[in-house]
């Protein structure tokens, strides 16, 4: 006899990165994320260079206006102090980081309207910022069962990075992210 199981997950509102930077880095949490690390004080850097752009097909609504022909670039530092506890926590290794943000991010729009009777208007925007972006605690709990890792961590975002709703080129997020929990598996 199979016995249905209904769960009910809470209904939350998405919260878009809404003109600043993203939450979520590439590569953050690679294939060995989830490997014990020794215990006690550690620190680890990591340098993020991003080149984008989205041509005039693509419009991107923005603070209530439309954004076509962006292009932008970020030159990131991400500075993570960690300490690890050295007694296990639920049989695993519990470990407490802050990261912090510094660098720089340009952005640019361009776009041109073209009218019925040849009438063209033309428009550019042009902005960039450097200093210091927002902070993200993380506390991770990680296992190991012999040559296979699990990871489960807590993660959020605190607002205290170079942000402005009417900036193109943002360092902060803009606004305390949710808290984020996932499980990893690393082989």
């Amino acid at each position: 006899m199979v016995i249905p199981i209904v769960a009910s997950l809470p209904i939350c509102p998405a919260l878009a990165d809404e003109g600043g930077i993203s939450f979520w880095v590439p590569g953050l949490y690679g294939s060995f994320a989830a490997v014990p690390v020794a215990p006690g004080w550690s620190f680890s850097s990591v340098y993020y260079h991003t080149s984008v752009s989205a041509g005039a097909g693509k419009a991107l609504p923005r603070n209530g206006q439309i954004v076509v022909g962006l292009d932008g670039t970020g030159n990131t530092a991400f500075l993570q102090p960690a300490y690890t506890l050295a007694p296990p926590v639920l049989g695993g290794q519990m470990q407490f980081s802050m990261a912090a943000i510094v660098g720089h991010a340009s952005a640019s729009v361009e776009a041109t309207l073209s009218g019925p009777l040849g009438n063209a208007i033309s428009g550019r925007r042009a902005d960039d910022v450097g200093g210091f972006g927002d902070l993200y605690p993380t506390t991770t709990l990680k296992w190991n069962d012999g040559p296979n890792n699990y990871m489960s961590y807590l993660t959020g975002d605190i607002p205290v990075g170079n942000y402005s709703p009417t900036r193109l080129a943002n360092l902060g997020l803009g606004h305390a992210d949710r808290r984020r929990r996932r499980l990893f598996l690393s082989q």
